[in-house]
């Protein structure tokens, strides 16, 4: 793996799910505060966090950890405890598709994909989806709740940045927007191999 870039002021959080049916998934965001701290970053996140950000997701995915590192040069991975039933799936009863995931976009000023994001929420379950299509009132739902947890995150003064690695730098989230189509990330299907 490549060494991670040095850009002032950014964090990157990677969210950390249990086993479930053999599938572990992890997703990475990235925010941006210059005089903060990892703690007071996962403070923030559990206090934004909004229900239906994973409404496709089994709740057997209930993540408890945020491994945050500051992408200062320097910094170690600090794992941050969250409270138990916060950042949740919500669906019960169906069967998950592992390679699945809902996909949230996210958009700033900067064009071209230095200034592109996305965190591939899943894996999903069977229910949350009809060939291939995300279900419309989770996508609703899902909509509403992200642009929420970005505004609570930007009022905490941890705004959400896109880091481009290759150029070591990031630009701020403008909107976030959840597709209609269904993603696939092949890494979370191989974990069944």
């Amino acid at each position: 793996m490549a060494p991670l870039p040095t850009i002032t002021g950014v964090y990157r959080v990677t969210f950390v799910f249990p086993t479930n049916l053999g599938v572990a998934p992890r997703f990475v965001m990235h925010f941006l505060n210059i005089a903060g701290d990892e703690e007071e970053l996962g403070t923030a996140i559990e206090n934004s966090w909004q229900a239906h950000q994973l409404e496709p997701m089994s709740q057997a995915y209930d993540c408890t950890q945020l491994d945050i590192i500051k992408l200062d040069g320097h910094s170690a991975t600090v794992p941050v405890v969250i409270s138990a039933g916060t950042i949740k799936g919500e669906q019960v009863g169906s069967d998950q598709i592992p390679q699945a995931a809902a996909v949230v976009s996210y958009h700033t000023n900067q064009r071209g994909p230095r200034g592109r994001g996305r965190t591939y929420v899943g894996p999903i379950t069977e229910s949350s989806q009809a060939n291939g299509v995300l279900s419309t009132t989770i996508a609703t739902h899902m909509q509403t709740a992200w642009t929420d947890f970005l505004d609570g995150m930007a009022s905490s003064d941890y705004s959400g940045v896109v880091a481009s690695y290759a150029h070591s730098d990031a630009n701020g989230i403008i909107a976030a927007s959840i597709d209609s189509l269904i993603g696939t990330q092949r890494r979370r299907l191989n974990q069944l191999r």
